[in-house]
């Protein structure tokens, strides 16, 4: 195991023991705080599998990857365990948080026979685990909303081939009343990509429906672009991803526990070429999902209040919940 996925997982044990113990210590704190103080911690945890499955056609010059009959493509299923965790702390009477996070998603890749047996021999079963570490400096007002700063560090782990990324970007909420919250993101990105440097930009966009005190409905489109540098192996390229996703949250009776599962459709595009060495492949992505989520520090609220209370999600859908989908087996395609 790498030194960086080491910290990974001191990082991410850290973040879960520190979301449990600290409010077990937040009673004993209350007398140090100044009267009328609401500051306090508060945290998530959560886990869920997905069952997804991907579908691949190729566009290229080269002769056993051109595109001329319908079986000339590349089918995976995978299944994905996944587990996210986050803590922050409210400062003092003042609105401003300050949050750490964690998730890791397992993708357990099972690919068909790529090209009915006419493609190089690589080998159908992989696995894409991908890690990220992060935090939040935003400030909130749970009658209005929120705005703030946000960051991660992202290790992505295919087979032999380790690639480390990272991403700034800011973000802001608006809580139109009790039953409807919309939110958005935007973000720079820059990382590795099996040798080669890659950079570009990431957007979200999304809104919530509080249908009861206890289910949410949630609409979420994701979209991101990136720009890839000469690599050893191929030329410069880009990568192009859009997801939409739509999700139901169940939050049980007089429990800070919930229930969610959702469905998401994406898909990536790939594009790189000399004039030489041209290649693309389009990658669509259906994704079923279900977990279960733990609330910490704000026992006995609604729904909503959790959300406008507690952490936010941290995790991007285009490096994280998506599996990595140009390569087959221990070389990227």
């Amino acid at each position: 195991m790498s030194a960086f996925r080491k910290f990974l997982l001191m990082a991410s044990s850290a973040v879960v023991l520190s979301s449990i113990s600290s409010f077990q210590s937040t009673t004993a704190m209350a007398a140090d705080v100044a009267p009328g103080c609401s500051a306090g911690f508060a945290g998530t945890v959560g886990a869920g599998y997905i069952f997804g499955g991907s579908d691949t056609e190729f566009d290229s010059n080269i002769v056993f990857l051109d595109d001329d009959d319908d079986n000339d493509d590349l089918n995976v299923d995978y299944g994905t365990f996944f587990g996210e965790g986050a803590a922050l702390y409210e400062f003092c009477n003042t609105g401003l948080n300050i949050q750490g996070d964690f998730a890791f998603h397992s993708h357990q890749l099972d690919s068909d026979d790529f090209f009915g047996g006419k493609g190089p021999p690589w080998e159908s079963d992989i696995v894409n685990d991908r890690w990220h570490v992060g935090g939040i400096l935003f400030w909130r007002n749970e009658d209005l909303g929120l705005v703030g700063i946000d960051g991660s560090m992202i290790n992505d782990d295919v087979d032999s081939f380790n690639n480390e990324s990272f991403r700034v970007g800011l973000r802001g909420e608006y809580f139109a009343g009790d039953m409807f919250t919309v939110g958005a993101g935007f973000g720079y990105n820059h990382g590795d990509l099996f040798g080669s440097d890659w950079d570009g930009f990431d957007a979200n966009i999304w809104a919530r429906l509080y249908a009861t005190d206890n289910i949410g409905l949630l609409a979420r489109f994701d979209w991101a672009g990136f720009d890839i540098d000469d690599a050893e192996f191929a030329p410069p390229g880009s990568i192009d991803v859009w997801a939409v996703t739509g999700e139901g949250e169940f939050l049980l009776p007089d429990h800070p526990l919930s229930i969610f599962a959702g469905v998401r459709y994406a898909e990536q595009q790939l594009d790189q070429g000399d004039g030489k060495f041209d290649f693309g492949a389009t990658t669509d992505h259906l994704q079923i999902y279900a977990g279960l989520r733990l609330y910490f520090g704000s026992e006995g609220l609604s729904l909503s209040s959790h959300h406008r209370s507690n952490t936010l999600d941290n995790t991007s859908v285009p490096l994280e919940r998506i599996p990595a989908s140009f390569f087959s087996g221990k070389r990227p395609i």
